[in-house]
Parts: C-alpha cells; sequence; structure tokens
C-alpha cells in the first residue's frame, strides 16, 4: 500500500491542488481570479468592520509595523526561521551543508559543501532563489544564481526560509523562494565574545573570533573565521572500469571572512545601523569521475559588501532609507601543466552594485496599516567575456496594505518595476491568515506573481549572449495550515504539525541550448514549467526537569515538469533535471544539563540527468545520517567542546552526475565563550 501510495503522487492528476484547479476551470471560474476577489473582499469586509465600529472596544493586539517589510507581510506565506540554537551548533558549516542536513531544500553540490554549491525551491532552477542581506538582494549579477558555499552560517544569528516568495514583496528572482540572512541586536549586551578552533578528516582546520561590545545606546559586534581543507577523500569511481577506489586530488580549499556591525540609537527615536562583510575563497576544481587526466583549474572569489541605514520611528509610523554597496569578483584559471607561468583560461568577472531602498509604513490604528515605498539601483559588470563592460538602472515603486481583525489577517502588495529591459508587468500578492479562537489552527492562503530578469551572462555573453531574452514571468498559489495538536497540561510538551499544498506556472523558462545554425550555446527562452507539490513537518518538544528532547520530520513531494518547450522534443511531462520527487529529512535531539547529543537523517530520491528523463542518465537515491556529540563545561559553561560525524555509514553518492562527494568524515571543534553581564561603567 505504500509504495503504491507513493507511485501515485507521481502523477500530476492525483494531486488534490490539481483536481481543485479543474474543477473550477470545467466550471469557467479563474482560479487567480477567485483568490484575487476573495482577497479583496475580505480585505474591504475588515476595514469596514473597523470604521463603522468603535476601535476603543475592540481588545485588539495593535500590528508591529517595526518589522522589515518582508516580515512585515509575512503571516499569509509559509515562512521558517532557523532556530538561533542550530545556528550555534552548527557555526562551522557553511548555508549549503547546513541546509542540506536541516531542511528537505534541493542542495546541488559539484563534489563536497566547499565546491560551487547551489539550491532550489519547489522544484524551480538555481536562479529562482533570492537570498538577501538586511534586505539587499546578494545573488550573483552575471549567472543570476548564489554560491552557498561562499556563506558561513556562524557569522549570521538569524536565517529565514521563505517558500513561493512573491515578486511583489521580494522583487526578481524569487518565483521558488527566498532565504534573508540578517544579524540582530542585543542591546541588553555589555560584553561577549568567544574563540573557537576546530580539525577533522580531509585536512579540515578551522579556526574563528567574535566579540560584541555596547551599552544603551550603541552595540558594536565583528565575527571572523579562517578555514582549509584538502578535501582529499576516497571514493569509489563507478565510471571507470573495475569500479577503482579514488583519491580526490587538486580540490584544496582556503578561505576566510569578516563581518561587523554597528547599531547606534540617536534622539528622537532615530536609529543608525552601518554593516562590512568581507570574504575572500581560492579553491582548487579537480577533475571528474572517469577523468584520467590531472586539473590544473583554481577559481578565486572575493567580495565585499556593506549597508548604512537610518530609520525614524513615531508612535504611527517608521521610516527606513537605506542603501548598499555590493562588490564581487570572481577569477577562473587553467593551465596544460602546473609548471606552466602562462595559462590558457584566465577568466575575471568583477560587478558592483550600489542599491538604495525606502519604505514608509503607517500604522492607521489597531487594525490597518499600510506602506509605500521604492527602490533605484545602478549595476556595472567588468569583464572580457562581453563585447564591452555593461551597465543598467532599475527602479521600483511599491505598496501594501494589511488589515487585522481578531483573528483575521488580510494582506495585499503591489509592485512596479521601472527597467530598461523588458517591462514584468505588474505585481501583485494577496493573502489571507485565520486562526481559530483558541489559536491551535491556523489556515494561510497566498496568491501572488512573480518574475526573474535574464542575467548579465543571459544577455551580454560572448558568443551567445542573447539581449531578445523575455522575463521570466509565472504565478502561484499556496494553502497551508498549522495545527498545535498537543500541548502538555503543564507546559513540559507539545506537538506541532505545518502542511502546504502548492502549485505555480512559470512561463519563458531560460536555457541555454546549442543553435541549429552554427551550434553556439545560446540562452533562449526555452519551456513552460508547472511546479506543485505538498510539504509536511512536525516538531514535537519534551522535557522531563533538566532533561529535553526535541524530534522534527519533515517530507517533501515535488513535482516539476515541462509543458511545452519551443523545441518541439517529447519532454512534456517529464521532472526536470536533478529535482527528486521525494525528499524527507529527520532529526532527534536531547539534552541533559551540559551535555547534547543530535542525530539527523536525510532523504534524497531519485533525479533524471536529462530532460528526456533517461532512466540510464538517473541518479540513485541516497540516505545519509550524521551524529553531532556536545557538552559545555568550565566557569558558566562558557567551553562548548564538540565532536561530529558526518556520513556515519560511509554512503557512496553523487548530488551532480560524475562529482563524487566526500565518505565519512571526523570532526572536533572547541569553542571558549566570554560572557560579562555586568553593565560596564
Amino acid at each position: 500500500m505504500g509504495g503504491k501510495g507513493i507511485k501515485d503522487w507521481n502523477k500530476s492528476e492525483d494531486l488534490p491542488l490539481f483536481k481543485i484547479c479543474s474543477g473550477l476551470n470545467r466550471l469557467g471560474i479563474s482560479l487567480k481570479k477567485l483568490i484575487l476577489q476573495l482577497a479583496l473582499f475580505s480585505l474591504v469586509s475588515l476595514q469596514l468592520s473597523v470604521f463603522a465600529g468603535d476601535p476603543d472596544t475592540l481588545l485588539i493586539a495593535p500590528v508591529t509595523i517595526t518589522n522589515p517589510r518582508v516580515t512585515f507581510y509575512s503571516e499569509d506565506t509559509k515562512c521558517v526561521s532557523i532556530d538561533s540554537l542550530e545556528l550555534a551548533r552548527n557555526f562551522t558549516m557553511n548555508l549549503g551543508e547546513f541546509l542540506a542536513q536541516h531542511s528537505t531544500l534541493s542542495v546541488s553540490s559539484y563534489g563536497g559543501f566547499n565546491s560551487l554549491t547551489s539550491i532550489s525551491f519547489r522544484g524551480t532552477g538555481s536562479n529562482h532563489t533570492l537570498v538577501t542581506w538586511h534586505g539587499f538582494p546578494v545573488n550573483s549579477l552575471t549567472t543570476g544564481g548564489v554560491d552557498l558555499s561562499l556563506i558561513p552560517v556562524g557569522i549570521f544569528d538569524k536565517i529565514s526560509l521563505v517558500y513561493g516568495a512573491s515578486g511583489s514583496l521580494y522583487g526578481s528572482s524569487s518565483i521558488g523562494g527566498s532565504i534573508m540572512l540578517e544579524n540582530r541586536t542585543d542591546w541588553t549586551n555589555r560584553l561577549s565574545g568567544g574563540l573557537s578552533a576546530g580539525m577533522g578528516s580531509f585536512g579540515y582546520r578551522r579556526y574563528g573570533l567574535e566579540c560584541a561590545v555596547g551599552n544603551d545606546w550603541i552595540q558594536y559586534s565583528i565575527s571572523g573565521f579562517f578555514n582549509r581543507s584538502d578535501d582529499d577523500f576516497w571514493f569509489t569511481d563507478t565510471q571507470k572500469s573495475g569500479n577503482p577506489k579514488v583519491q580526490l586530488d587538486h580540490n584544496k580549499l582556503v578561505s576566510y571572512s569578516v563581518l561587523q556591525d554597528l547599531q547606534v540609537k540617536l534622539p528622537g527615536n532615530n536609529t543608525l545601523g552601518l554593516g562590512i562583510w568581507y570574504l575572500e575563497k581560492e579553491k582548487e576544481i579537480p577533475e571528474i569521475m572517469g577523468s584520467y587526466g590531472v586539473s590544473n583549474q583554481v577559481q578565486k572569489d572575493s567580495l565585499l559588501k556593506g549597508y548604512i541605514q537610518w530609520s525614524k520611528r513615531t508612535a504611527r509610523s517608521n521610516l527606513i532609507i537605506k542603501s548598499a554597496y555590493l562588490m564581487d569578483f570572481l577569477r577562473y584559471t587553467d593551465k596544460l601543466d602546473a609548471e606552466d607561468e602562462n595559462y590558457i583560461i584566465d577568466s575575471k568577472i568583477e560587478s558592483h552594485r550600489l542599491l538604495n531602498d525606502v519604505n514608509l509604513k503607517v500604522y492607521l490604528n489597531h487594525f490597518v496599516s499600510f506602506d509605500i515605498g521604492g527602490t533605484f539601483s545602478y549595476l556595472t559588470v567588468h569583464t572580457s567575456n562581453y563585447r564591452s563592460d555593461q551597465g543598467e538602472m532599475q527602479g521600483d515603486i511599491f505598496g501594501g496594505i494589511k488589515a487585522q481583525l481578531g483573528n483575521w489577517v488580510t494582506n495585499l502588495t503591489l509592485r512596479k518595476v521601472f527597467t530598461p529591459y523588458k517591462d514584468p508587468g505588474l505585481l501583485y500578492s494577496a493573502g489571507i491568515k485565520v486562526s481559530s479562537h483558541s489559536n491551535r489552527i491556523t489556515g494561510r492562503m497566498n496568491l501572488s506573481n512573480k518574475f526573474r530578469t535574464p542575467g548579465f551572462n543571459e544577455k551580454y555573453w560572448q558568443p551567445g549572449g542573447n539581449r531578445d531574452l523575455k522575463p521570466e514571468k509565472g504565478w502561484g498559489l499556496n494553502l497551508g495550515a498549522e495545527w498545535l495538536t498537543w500541548k502538555s497540561d503543564d507546559g513540559t510538551g507539545n506537538l506541532r504539525i505545518d502542511a502546504d499544498a502548492y502549485t505555480s506556472h512559470i512561463n519563458n523558462w531560460i536555457q541555454w541550448a546549442p543553435s541549429e545554425v552554427n551550434g553556439i550555446w545560446s540562452p533562449v527562452n526555452y519551456k513552460k514549467v508547472w511546479t506543485r507539490g505538498v510539504e509536511t513537518s512536525l516538531i514535537l518538544d519534551k522535557n522531563w526537569g533538566e532533561l529535553s528532547c526535541r524530534f522534527t520530520a519533515g517530507y517533501a513531494c515535488t513535482r516539476s515538469t515541462t509543458e511545452d518547450s519551443s523545441d518541439g522534443l517529447s519532454q512534456n511531462g517529464n521532472q526536470l533535471k536533478y529535482v527528486p520527487v521525494h525528499a524527507v529529512n529527520g532529526s532527534l535531539k536531547v539534552q541533559f544539563r551540559g551535555v547534547y547529543f543530535v542525530l539527523s537523517n536525510q532523504f534524497t530520491g531519485a533525479r533524471y540527468t536529462t530532460g528526456e528523463n533517461d532512466p540510464l542518465e538517473k541518479i540513485n537515491p541516497y540516505n545519509l545520517n550524521n551524529l553531532l556529540l556536545g557538552m559545555h563545561f568550565g566557569p558558566k559553561d562558557n567551553v562548548t567542546l564538540q565532536a561530529r560525524i558526518t556520513n556515519v555509514f560511509n554512503i557512496n553518492y553523487q548530488v551532480i552526475r560524475s562529482y563524487p562527494m566526500p565518505g565519512r568524515g571526523f570532526y572536533v571543534n572547541v569553542v571558549v565563550g566570554l560572557k560579562q553581564d555586568k553593565r560596564l561603567k
């Protein structure tokens, strides 16, 4: 029965959301128009109820307007904030490795998580995930994606995942979802910090430093790390005769990163914030499986990002004006021989961004709030891979309104983009959140459209760039619910279940394809894609005095298929490349006093590597287990010792075809912390 159930989910027509859509179509009802009308009706009804009565007689909590805009309108979407304790326990990881172990998202790594690592939400492409730092997009201007191996988890204290993020809130590139990186200010801190050191398998070494100091009016923090690894693991080369054991060569990594943040409270409810993030990474690129050659490829990445933000808060409004400068530099080199002084390839790409954002939120009363704002950006790329340096100016205006009455919340947001390129049209998002009177059951619904403008490489790369590309555009519907199924009378335990069903249609999907005339690869608006599926998660917490336990589980069923392709090939209905239909993750965490134990499991289903879904080119599913042991000791438990085992059962697997992944690894980390709670005089 279980196998048959899983098999049935692979058929798009068996998804409940598909049946709902088909039924409405037969009745002649447009699903998008229906949801928009329901949202607008609810919004108007709530406002009429508010203004028709006496608000002073209603015991309604005021809407918090000091949150960032994307958080302010987030009730109707699925948003998961990573537990700060999880970030602290996994501070040595980069973002790609962390999300691979702690989510059902599709994380793709080209041979170990120190190599190029990308991510995709809900069956979309890697350039359909928007990553922001304090609200500014950090996606590559050239490729449109983000290399998650460049983002260390340990320098951030808040990471949020937004599933199905709307274009009206996040702008371009959020077709699948968004990842938000932030650092929160602890105004109660006076002096804190720590030193860390780690070592482990495959020549791994890591050293870190963090420090924060401040008072009621000013807070300054700095964190940084140095990381090196040989990554010379052994693997079974299944693409060579006899499947020999081979040690990966030419795969060393050296990287370091520094993040600084300054927050100042000024008179009159004014706040000034500044931040700088700098990173350097040098990574050798090995040969792929089946190769008998020797690689001399090296990639160097550098990034410098800084922002400044001023905010003004009043009793009924919050004004934020901020600017950022982002610089990214990549150099890729290759030689015929390691001893050669000259390169056969020496490619350099340098991009600069100046981003500006203004946003005013106004709180009309306890029930209705709205915001207006806009952005302006100047973007440039310098590289010999284009005919000339390229620059673009972009801007947009946006606004939204929130109405809250009792257990109902309705959001409506709009955005208009101004660009010298193709106009994506008006962007919208409409959603509703409803909670039961006991707040144990919550339902949410959101309908939005989204888009992605082509990246600089897609437009200007030579040869092959295509300036006639259309923006990728689509719409999506999400239905979700959260249920507090059990809560103990003494408050020592609870069980929460979250479930979502979604559907999304994407037109003008861009894909690189060889020209029929000259064979040169060029990006084209290749096809239409339909993504749909379900996601569920479970969190069980239980405490027995000083013993605490947490069990988590997540499952994602994703169908992402080609509905129409421009080349006329028989790919309609086929699953997109490297999108698993089934993904499962789970963890068990136990802590007693200062000792903790974490066992995690990650299952990724089979993935096709060709658009034709050739079964002979399919990558097998894999199941990974990881173990973490830790303890706090010393004065005030300020010393932490961790031991970690990755890939416990030494599974031989691939995430991207022909790129081996490391086997079992052992790692030890020690952290010595400093915390001074007394106010400095």
